[in-house]
């Protein structure tokens, strides 16, 4: 299990490892170690099992290729690479269709700025830049996103309402298509594709969305991409995302089972819904439901500890955020993220007591 941390945090959540309920994982086997964000500057060794996790904008930056962009995200890759023991991984998040940022204009926010032809383009992309980072020797983890995104204010916080932002990998499939393509791991984080499956199946804050049936044939990549990849996708029309054959929707459980990772972030679902949502309410005003505490009482989160816990191999990393790591979060506590920690450690012990041979 590994724990969020920035390199200056790391001394003190090390002592979250000393918790009665880590050490009696500790004694089943388990490994305790770090998931470090965004830098590894000033950190050469670690005496704990860690992964990285690059900056959310370095696949966007990487593919603008100017020199100056690209020779800041060589030297991020080069102190990754002279550190020994080597990361288990390093996370890269999806890349963006759009080679600019969409615009955020309230009338249109979920209408696509795309075309098939440019989602064709994009995964081309992602697949070349994996590509290139392990041929850097970086033990790349692609990390699936969700369709949407969440506003910023003018101080960069997020708010309680959601944009199209269509990036590359979303669904189970489109990330198996990458792995085998690039033999890269894989990271699930089950909470970005709650909220892909959510806006697919129109559901919580998409209710509103019209499903229509989608006119193919116009262009040559729109069928393309709605039977490869199960989306139509057209600039000017709102995205229609396709459900397996002989299923009316999306359900969460079998996509999860669909994807070849062994890495997994983590995180709770609300309490009223006990899903994840993207906007909640709370005492009556709209609160960001990303990263929410993890609680024992939560039946999909369990499903999804249990399923984790089958395989073999397995890396988990819960993926919760306070108040003090994001201001969104104004209604959690500051000690999110540890108790959160101590509740899935919890959660996994027991699910491992009554595992055989465990």
């Amino acid at each position: 299990m590994l724990v969020r941390a920035k390199v200056g945090e790391i001394s003190k959540k090390e002592k979250w490892f000393s918790k009665p309920i880590c050490q009696e994982l500790t004694k089943r086997g388990v490994e305790f170690g770090f998931q470090i964000k965004n830098s590894v500057e000033g950190l050469t060794k670690l005496d704990y099992p860690f992964g990285v996790h690059l900056p959310g904008s370095f696949a966007d930056r990487w593919q603008q290729e100017g020199e100056i962009i690209r020779g800041d995200l060589l030297r991020l890759l080069e102190s990754i690479s002279v550190m020994q023991p080597q990361p288990l991984y390093v996370v890269l998040h999806g890349l963006r269709v759009n080679m600019d940022k969409p615009s955020l204009g309230e009338a249109s926010s979920y209408i696509s700025e795309v075309s098939a032809f440019d989602y064709l383009s994009a995964f081309g992309r992602i697949i070349k830049l994996v590509k290139e980072l392990l041929s850097l020797g970086i033990p790349v983890a692609l990390e699936n996103v969700a369709f949407t995104n969440f506003y910023k204010d003018s101080q960069g916080v997020w708010q309680p309402k959601t944009h199209l932002d269509l990036r590359i990998p979303t669904l189970a499939e489109d990330m198996n298509i990458i792995q085998e393509e690039t033999k890269c791991q894989l990271v699930l984080d089950v909470e970005h594709l709650a909220f892909a499956l959510n806006f697919a199946n129109r559901m919580f804050n998409y209710e509103e969305l019209a499903l229509y049936d989608p006119p193919l044939g116009v262009f040559p990549e729109d069928s393309e991409v709605w039977y490869k990849h199960h989306i139509f996708v057209s600039s000017g029309k709102v995205l229609v995302i396709c459900p397996p054959a002989g299923y009316p929707r999306f359900w969460l459980f079998d996509e999860v089972k669909k994807v070849r990772a062994s890495i997994f972030h983590l995180s709770g679902t609300q309490s009223a819904s006990c899903w994840w949502q993207e906007i909640k309410e709370v005492e009556g005003k709209e609160a960001v439901g990303s990263h929410d505490i993890i609680r024992e009482d939560d039946p999909a989160l369990n499903w999804i500890i249990g399923f984790i816990l089958q395989k073999e191999d397995w890396i988990v990393v819960p993926e919760v955020s306070g108040p003090d790591v994001n201001p969104c979060h104004w209604e959690r506590l500051i000690n999110t993220e540890e108790q959160s920690l101590e509740t899935l450690c919890c959660l996994i012990n027991k699910e491992l007591a009554e595992l055989p041979g465990k």
